[in-house]
């Protein structure tokens, strides 16, 4: 195998591999990247964890005669290649590996480079069952949806089934839609009704729970702003794939069933709050750098016309509050939150208003864009200590 490549784009092509590989195993083989040379010009990379597996193709330059159909594969450090691909900033490298398959050389201008290799023949082989179910999601919906769900997942080791963000689709007469949600049991947050295109038209529900590792992938790597761009969803009972252009992500699912998140979802809250949302973002933020370390405990309290957030560290003699004007129709009430929680929500809403319905101060606060029904955030208040 004899590759011709620029070392930034080489670079770019196993940054995302670098997210894949664990960062602790007991298999060392886990840190390889698999290289398989089958047609010219297109090398296919490959990296996996055991749990989580990406592909992707990078388009290199051939430094010697390839036959076509001819298969050429190595099992390349990723680390390291990536290092020296990041350092040597040359628009011409040489990467060529030892018919044996030991080592390969790089070079580039004066420098030489030896990295020894492994037997791709060591690579796990990766046991994912062929899924047939298909559906078609646009990409920027999907991306918005993961990181407007991803960041409220558990991360109790003890409650598998909240440590990922699960997937359900619903039919209509017309269409199928899909929700995500995420929660880690003191917060959670849903989008609705993506639209997506079933080519085979099947006829079975996605009900599946994705690992966070898997889906914050695609929110970083993935993420765009082409409106045309699709995700292939291929899914089964254990694994799901997400297929987009070239790459390939595949995972194995999370066993279990996911709680019913609608009955805890309050039906008919009274008081209603329309407000600002960067104003109230940066209004936390300042109030809660003086709330106490351990709590983050910001009080909410509701008027007719305005909100008074204040807090109170009484072990360092600290306090604070921040009035602000806005809509509010309903009781007047003091509510009590974790300030990182709240602004966590806050931040992914991204819409210029929100509005925030409340049933009472011990119960779940809904919060979403005023003008967004589709996406719904849910945060459990905290008790008031004076």
């Amino acid at each position: 195998m004899h590759l011709v490549v620029s070392s930034k784009d080489f670079a770019n092509a196993l940054t995302p591999h670098l997210q894949i590989i664990p960062k602790r195993s007991s298999m060392p083989i886990l840190y390889s990247l698999l290289w398989e040379m089958e047609d010219e010009g297109k090398l296919k990379i490959t990296s996996t964890d055991l749990e989580v597996s990406l592909t992707t193709v990078a388009g290199v330059g051939m430094g010697s005669l390839f036959q076509t159909g001819e298969k050429h594969h190595i099992l390349v450090p990723a680390i390291k290649m990536f290092e020296i691909m990041r350092a040597i900033s040359h628009d011409e490298v040489h990467i060529e590996s030892r018919p044996d398959n030991t080592r390969i050389s790089i070079k580039a201008g004066n420098g030489s480079y030896q990295i020894a290799t492994a037997k791709p023949e060591d690579f796990p082989a990766l046991d994912f069952a062929k899924e047939t179910q298909i559906l078609m999601i646009p990409l920027a919906q999907l991306t918005q949806a993961v990181k407007q769900t991803l960041f409220a997942v558990g991360r109790d080791e003890y409650r598998p089934t909240l440590c990922g963000v699960h997937l359900e689709s619903t039919f209509t007469e017309s269409q199928v839609l899909l929700s995500l949600t995420g929660t880690d049991g003191h917060r959670l947050a849903q989008v609705k009704n993506i639209e997506v295109q079933n080519p085979n038209k099947s006829d079975k529900l996605v009900n599946v729970i994705i690992p966070e590792k898997a889906m914050k992938f695609l929110s970083r790597f993935w993420s765009t702003d082409d409106s045309d761009a699709v995700v292939k969803l291929h899914y089964g009972e254990k694994h799901i794939k997400f297929i987009q252009g070239d790459a390939a992500l595949t995972t194995r699912l999370i066993q279990g069933k996911y709680p019913t998140v609608k009955d805890v979802i309050p039906k008919s809250p009274s008081n209603i709050l329309t407000i600002e949302r960067e104003a109230l973002l940066k209004s936390v933020k300042r109030v809660s750098l003086l709330s106490n370390i351990a709590t983050r405990q910001v009080k909410v309290a509701l008027e007719s016309n305005h909100i008074l957030i204040s807090t109170c560290d009484a072990e360092q003699g600290s306090e604070a509050e921040e009035q602000l004007s806005m809509e509010y129709f309903g009781d007047p009430m003091a509510i009590g939150f974790n300030a990182q929680y709240l602004m966590e929500n806050l931040r992914v809403l991204e819409s210029d208003e929100v509005t925030m319905k409340f049933t009472s101060p011990d119960n779940a606060t809904i919060l979403r864009p005023t003008d967004d029904e589709n996406i719904l955030m849910l945060l459990m208040p905290v008790r008031l200590t004076e």
